[in-house]
């Protein structure tokens, strides 16, 4: 692709080969954030909106910016993750879209993660139109698309910290539901969400509990990653680290 673009190419075959180019960066970018390597997730997503830049697509430099704000969300700061959420929506405009679904939840998660629970609603009741107006096609791509199980995981997860925590068990059950025994990423993390909704609603033995099983049905190899950032962030959170659930998960984190 690098060689295919260094030549001279007429105007519409380059911009063909930036799109694809700007796909390939995507992808890389998602597998890399979820095995953790944040930073190379970061840069893959800096060069696929460079290419999808030149390319003239603004739904998929839209997206990449997106997904740039969910690499922040969960390994930076909540702050810079509603600024590039907020960025992406000036990018994608009014156009419905799975990007803009995805960047109306991570601008309202973040939101509710910085105590702005008045500006985090109105978004969600944005992103939950816009993922109704989704195409079938849209739904059944879980990385250019928005699937349901991943509109439901993310939904739960911004009740979960808005404190709304029945409303985030519910979505939480709707989304587990949909996954299939062989993901390892999503599931553990809408756990992780539960223990601490848990954990808030004065059920510390329970969250910590809960988090533990989500670790342990992990296979050894997916026990990395997003998936240790989220437990670990989790553990921070929970308190009552005293409590003989509590000092276990601390240990299988040590692990």
């Amino acid at each position: 692709m690098e060689r295919l673009l260094e030549q001279r190419q007429p105007i519409r075959y380059r911009q063909r080969l930036c799109r694809v180019a700007a796909q390939l960066a995507a992808l890389a970018g998602i597998f890399t954030s979820a095995l953790g390597a944040h930073r190379e997730a970061r840069g893959w997503f800096h060069t696929g909106r460079l290419a999808a830049s030149e390319a003239g697509d603004n739904q998929l430099e839209g997206a990449l910016t997106v997904r740039s704000a969910i690499v922040s969300l969960y390994y930076g700061t909540p702050a810079s993750a509603h600024e590039q959420a907020a960025r992406a929506r000036h990018i994608l405009g009014n156009t419905i879209g799975p990007a803009t679904t995805r960047g109306l939840l991570v601008e309202a998660r973040a939101l509710a993660r910085m105590g702005r629970g008045d500006e985090a609603l109105p978004l969600l009741r944005q992103a939950e139109d816009a993922f109704g107006r989704l195409t079938a096609e849209d739904r059944d791509d879980p990385a250019f698309g928005h699937t349901e199980r991943q509109f439901l995981s993310h939904l739960g997860n911004a009740w979960t910290h808005l404190g709304r925590n029945e409303d985030a068990w519910q979505v939480q059950r709707r989304a587990l539901d949909l996954y299939p025994p062989t993901e390892h990423l999503d599931p553990p993390l809408i756990h992780l969400d539960r223990a601490t909704c848990l954990a808030r609603g004065g059920e510390p033995e329970e969250a910590y509990r809960t988090a533990t099983q989500a670790l342990t049905a992990l296979p050894d190899e997916h026990r990395t990653g997003m998936v240790t950032k989220y437990a670990t962030d989790f553990s921070r959170t929970a308190g009552h680290a005293q409590l003989p659930a509590g000092k276990e998960f601390a240990e299988l984190l040590r692990a």
